[in-house]
């Protein structure tokens, strides 16, 4: 049975909703701030977008996490939905609201299930505390890298 752990956080960045969502889209940016992404690497001719796909690998404390994720959701300015077909299982949800010409709104969802037994338990003790300050990081690390690349 598939027990997914769902983290979600909102974070507000003082830039354009349509540069917050360029920056997020763009996969080459993804292991600069996404926490413990060591891999993103485009495994489809197309690197955005419904149906891009990507291999990924994410390193949590002492162990790495491979996965093959896949676009299933995008809509340009609004939403970025990434869920694992291979490996580890996980989903990523990025959601952008304009609250105004210069400030915008992203709530992310980060969800992911690391299997039952003794194995996934033992997994899910190692995991759990560092999810929480990867999500935190994640969230303060886009938002610096947004802002200065908007600056910029």
């Amino acid at each position: 049975s598939v027990s997914v752990k769902n983290i979600e956080r909102s974070s507000t960045i003082e830039v354009p909703v349509s540069a917050a969502f360029e920056y997020v889209d763009e996969a080459a940016n993804v292991p600069k701030w996404m926490y413990g992404v060591s891999t993103f690497e485009p495994l489809t001719e197309q690197t955005h977008g419904l149906g891009a796909t990507f291999k990924s690998a994410m390193v949590v404390g002492p162990k790495t996490f491979p996965s093959v994720m896949k676009c299933t959701a995008w809509e340009q300015n609004k939403l970025i939905v990434m869920e694992s077909i291979e490996g580890t299982i996980c989903v990523t949800r990025w959601k952008f609201t304009e609250l105004g010409p210069t400030s915008t709104r992203v709530d992310m969802e980060f969800g992911y299930d690391l299997g039952g037994g003794l194995a996934g338990k033992a997994l899910n003790k190692v995991v759990e505390p560092v999810v929480g300050v990867a999500v935190s990081s994640t969230e303060s690390k886009l938002r610096e890298l947004v802002e200065a690349a908007h600056a910029g």
